[in-house]
């Protein structure tokens, strides 16, 4: 579903799919890359966002999903 990240309850359809982006944000936290074990799926997704965004937010932009990351040692922390 095409939403806007900085304004995502605009609608109760978007909202909906916002709190699926949060949901697999906080799973996708907790999951393992099978090529470096090291770093979780969201760390590479932060890493990208960092990359290509520089971490700033924006409507398509991930940024405002890895509010929910809690792993104090993962990409964007280290980043900031």
């Amino acid at each position: 579903m095409d939403i806007d990240l900085l304004e995502p309850n605009t609608n109760s359809q978007s909202e909906l799919a916002y709190d699926e982006i949060l949901r697999g944000m906080v799973e996708l936290d907790d999951t393992r890359s099978a090529y470096n074990s090291q770093y979780t799926i969201a760390d590479l997704l932060q890493l990208y966002n960092i990359v290509v965004n520089n971490n700033q937010y924006g409507s398509e932009r991930l940024t405002t999903a890895f509010k929910v990351c809690t792993n104090p040692n993962n990409i964007l922390n280290t980043y900031l």
